[in-house]
């Protein structure tokens, strides 16, 4: 997921803007992707401004770890839940319940 959140790019509305900041943040599940994602967005920029005659001053910091699910542990998890339950021993029903 790709958040551009704050976008800094001048104080006028009728005037292109000399310089422009855009900001934001990357979610992702895997670090494959994360090191994707950084490339493609460095290389989409680039592009741009070579097209438009401007130049690219990049930086592109790691502040959120891929979000990665670990599944033996929730394997493990559910495991240990359904060990327990099979424990677990109903009381006899008494004839006057």
């Amino acid at each position: 997921m790709l958040a551009l959140t704050p976008f800094h790019a001048g104080a006028a509305w009728n005037m292109i803007p000399e310089n422009v900041l855009p900001r934001g943040t990357v979610r992702c599940f895997s670090p494959q992707a994360r090191a994707m994602i950084e490339q493609r967005m460095q290389q989409i920029a680039n592009s741009l401004c070579v097209a438009h005659g401007c130049r690219l001053e990049w930086w592109y910091d790691q502040r959120f770890p891929p979000t990665v699910n670990a599944v033996a542990a929730i394997a493990a998890r559910a495991a240990q839940a359904v060990a327990i339950r099979s424990r677990l021993r109903r009381a006899p029903r008494q004839p006057w319940s």
